[in-house]
This record gives C-alpha cells, sequence and structure tokens, in this order.
C-alpha cells in the first residue's frame, strides 16, 4: 500500500509528505525545498494526526496552504493546497475579531482593525504599541498608558509582528506589583512616569477621603498638613512627567498632525483659567479669530506652553496684591505663531539668567510648595529649535515676559483631509493641566 501511495504522489505538483512513527519518511519532488526547512517541518510534524481524513489551514512565510491528511494503514499523507496571500489572510481574519489588534514593523503601526480603531487615535498609546519588542515567538506583554494598565499577545509573522490586546484595566493597587517588573523594554524615565501617576491616583482617593472627615471634625491644622501633601504629590508627578517628556524630545521624536491651531490653544488657556479660579491669579489668554489648520505636533507645543504659564504661575503667585498672568497669540505674515506669556511676578534675577535654561537648573527661592525640576524652560527652548523657531526671555523685577515663537505650514485648502483635522475641545488638555497646577485645587483632577 505505501509503495502504490508514494507511486501515485510522486508526479504530483503539489507538495506531499508521508508521515509514520511520528516522522516523516517520504516527500515528493514538489516538497523538496519545504522539507529543508526545519520550522516548516515543526508546523507538519505538529499537526492533529486522526483516524478519519481531515483538513486544515497553516501559514508559513508569505503562503498560506489547506492542508489535507489522509490516513493509510500505519502512515498518513499530507497534502498541501496554497492558498492565498497569507498577510492579506491574516489581517482578514484579524478584522472580524471584536478585540484590538495592530500589525507592526519596524517601530511603526501598519494596520489595525476596526475594534483597535479608538486606540489608535492616541498618540500616547500608539507610542507604546510600537515600542514593544519585536518578538521572536509567540509572547505576551503589558504596559501602562493613559492610567490604564494593559495585557497583549503578540504573534510574529516574517518581518511583521500582530499586537492583540487581552486586557484593558484601570490602574490601581492589584497591578501595581506588576509594573516594578514590566518586562517590555520601556524608557526608564516612563517607568518612572506610570509610577508618578499611579501613586498620584492611589493618594488623590486616600487624601480626598481624608481631607472629607477633617473638614467635618473642623481640623483647619490637619487640612493644611494634608493640602502640603497634595502640593508634594503633584510637584513630583509634575516633575517625572516632564524628564519623560524631554527624553522623547531630545530623540527627535516629533509627531505633526492637522489641527486647528488657534482651537487648540484656546482650548488649552480655557482649561489652565478653570483652575486658577480661586489662586488668586488673575489669568487671561487672546487667540485670533478664525480658522488655521497647519500641520504641527500640538501636544509638544501645548506640553511647552503648559509649563511656561506654569512657570509664570510659580513666580507671581503671591508676589503683589494684583497677580497677573496673559497669554497672547498671533500669526505673523511669515506664518510663524508667537505666543507671548507675560506676567507681574518677582522676575529672574541678573545673576541667574545665563543658568536659566540649563537642564535641571531650579530657581526656587520664592516657589513656596510648588517646588519645579529645573526643564520647564529648557524643553520649551529645545523644541523651539528642534522646530526651527526661537525661544526667548525677558525680565525685570516688574515681571517676565516669554515668548516662543514656532513656524507652521497652514492648510489652505483642507477639502479631503477634514477627517484627519484634530479638534479636541475643551476636555483634551484638562488632566494635565490639573497634574500641572494640581496643588491649587487637586479636587478637579480626574482619571
Amino acid at each position: 500500500m505505501e509503495d502504490v501511495v508514494i507511486s501515485y504522489y510522486s508526479n504530483l505538483k503539489t507538495p506531499v509528505f508521508l508521515y509514520k512513527n511520528k516522522n516523516i519518511v517520504w516527500h515528493n519532488n514538489s516538497a523538496a525545498s519545504l522539507s529543508e526547512d526545519k520550522n516548516f517541518i515543526h508546523i507538519i510534524l505538529n499537526l492533529n494526526f486522526t483516524d478519519e481524513e481531515s483538513s486544515t489551514l497553516i501559514s508559513h512565510g508569505r503562503k498560506r496552504y489547506k492542508v489535507l491528511i489522509r490516513p493509510f494503514e500505519d502512515f498518513f499523507c499530507i497534502e498541501l493546497l496554497e492558498q492565498e496571500n497569507a498577510l492579506q489572510s491574516l489581517m482578514e481574519y484579524y478584522q472580524k475579531l471584536k478585540t484590538p489588534v495592530f500589525l507592526c514593523m519596524k517601530k511603526k503601526v501598519l494596520w489595525y482593525n476596526n475594534a483597535a480603531a479608538v486606540l489608535f487615535e492616541s498618540k500616547k498609546y500608539r507610542q507604546c504599541i510600537v515600542q514593544l519588542p519585536a518578538p521572536t515567538e509567540e509572547m505576551k506583554e503589558s504596559f501602562i498608558c493613559n492610567d490604564f494598565y494593559y495585557k497583549v499577545f503578540m504573534r510574529p509573522f516574517e518581518d511583521f509582528f500582530f499586537v492583540e490586546v487581552l486586557e484593558k484595566a484601570a490602574v490601581g493597587f492589584n497591578v501595581k506589583k506588576e509594573l516594578y517588573s514590566m518586562p517590555n523594554e520601556l524608557l526608564a524615565c516612563e517607568v518612572i512616569d506610570n509610577i508618578a501617576r499611579i501613586a498620584v491616583h492611589d493618594m488623590s482617593q486616600a487624601v480626598t477621603q481624608i481631607s472629607n472627615i477633617l473638614e467635618k471634625n473642623n481640623n483647619f491644622a490637619g487640612l493644611k498638613f494634608v493640602d502640603i501633601i497634595v502640593k508634594r504629590m503633584y510637584s513630583f508627578i509634575r516633575a517625572t512627567n516632564l524628564c519623560y517628556e524631554y527624553n522623547i524630545l531630545l530623540q527627535n521624536n516629533i509627531n505633526p498632525e492637522i489641527v486647528d491651531i488657534f482651537v487648540e490653544i484656546d482650548a488649552l488657556c480655557s482649561s489652565i483659567s478653570s483652575l486658577m479660579r480661586k489662586s488668586g491669579v488673575s489669568f487671561k489668554w487672546h487667540v485670533p479669530d478664525g480658522e488655521v489648520f497647519c500641520d504641527i505636533d500640538m501636544h509638544k507645543l501645548g506640553f511647552a506652553l503648559f509649563h511656561i504659564i506654569c512657570n509664570a504661575f510659580r513666580f507671581t503667585s503671591g508676589s503683589s496684591n494684583n497677580n497677573e498672568i496673559t497669554v497672547n497669540v498671533e500669526l505673523d505674515g511669515s506664518n510663524n505663531i508667537k505666543i507671548d506669556v507675560c506676567d507681574n511676578g518677582i522676575g529672574i534675577p541678573e545673576d541667574i539668567k545665563d543658568k536659566i535654561l540649563k537642564p535641571f537648573f531650579s530657581f526656587d527661592r520664592f516657589s513656596g510648595d510648588i517646588a519645579g525640576v529645573g526643564l520647564g524652560l529648557t524643553y520649551s527652548s529645545l523644541l523651539a529649535d528642534k522646530m526651527g523657531g526661537s525661544f526667548k526671555i525677558d525680565s525685570t523685577k516688574g515681571g517676565t515676559k516669554v515668548s516662543l515663537l514656532i513656524p507652521v505650514v497652514p492648510l489652505s485648502d483642507v477639502m479631503g483631509l477634514s477627517s484627519h483635522i484634530i479638534n479636541y475641545g475643551d476636555g483634551k488638555y484638562d488632566n494635565m493641566v490639573a497634574t500641572l497646577l494640581g496643588s491649587i485645587e487637586y479636587q478637579n483632577l480626574t482619571y
């Protein structure tokens, strides 16, 4: 019987293997190249062999095969029918899944299914995905993004790999222990930033309950002590987050998107204004009317503006009875966005003006409980340089003016691009602004 089967399959153009006693004992000429591939043979040897004729699908390289398994006495005949492009077939399969799936290669997301569309909109989430190490075999990974803990399953496919999101959970005590031993190779600063966010998240809940108890019992001394803890807590997360973002900027990681620049800056200032109402500092801003769409990394520009304003607050709050911060924005004739942040605070002493832009130099003589890490102005200056703009500080004893000039690429015709235009509205910046200025009114922070 075995000789008859071999004689029949010898001249077939489809690859055929003979399986006997848990080994491949013969193959036809069409299967010669596949027989030399150890990985492929491993796949064949691990097929499910039963007493009945069966079929299954396997993928190898860029090819996909329908495998026909026919039992004969004490051996099996395995015939391979080549199917359509394997990568395309896998993408069609993953498109049907309800779990988010990404296709990645060389630090880029090449494709994602419908279930992953919402996650893909988050730049920080995309960054976490592309920073995952390219797997050499199927493996599980985990990471934290936007106060959520994600578990993913990674499958290699030649030069590509698929990332399937298996689990999403809010960050809390139950996952904190896993964070400290995360297997993926995140930047050290990002790990610290994530730990800081978890600490603030957990502490915020505890501090809120403690404050409520102290307030009910008119324990004002205790409330003052809790307020100091909160200020230190937010200083901690501000510092770690800034270190992480500064490190990213040093690596020239600029991700431009099409945004309405005036809408974005107005939304940022509106968020800051809502948190400054009880601070005793008057905050005003002027953003021109009209639409100016441009291709720019708004996250980094907004982050720089956050810290310029936060810096102005630190050195203005408590310096006089008429504390005021103003932000003026304009688009000049050379398509430069110019942002001026002015305050009437204590100003910058002459002896430290040459040091103010050096990394980690901090002048906190009058900053009270709101400590700085010494990177806010450094980050803003570096960003201006990376974007081909300029950064300038003018300061006297009567106040400081910080000017940020960034060249933009206006899009006069946005027809056909409307689906790509990003206008987040007032809610986009709330969490980050609350983090930066959380010591003013920490109860407003939401997760």
